[in-house]
């Protein structure tokens, strides 16, 4: 029980963008993929993205998903650049 009470915590959390990015950094070459198996508003995937990695996020709350989905293709609309290949929908 507390074990899933700290993982819910974990998940509302915001982030400051300086975390990802020193893990991506040290862990993924550029032109490489980042995977976040927890990606929540999809800070991870703004942050590979502005560092040129592409990125798989997943995340099963659908209010997560539509945040990410938002402020994703927001930031592609500040940068000119095309949507990215997929974003899967809920099965």
């Amino acid at each position: 029980m507390t074990i899933f009470y700290i993982a819910l915590i974990v998940c509302a959390a915001a982030f400051p963008q300086e975390i990802p990015e020193l893990c991506i950094k040290a862990g993924c070459p550029k032109g490489g993929t980042v995977f976040d198996p927890f990606f929540g508003a999809g800070t991870t995937g703004l942050v590979a993205m502005r560092l040129g990695r592409d990125f798989i996020g997943i995340e099963l709350n659908e209010k997560y998903c539509e945040m990410s989905r938002k402020r994703i293709y927001g930031e592609l609309g500040k940068q000119n650049e095309t949507r990215p290949t997929r974003m899967a929908e809920k099965p």
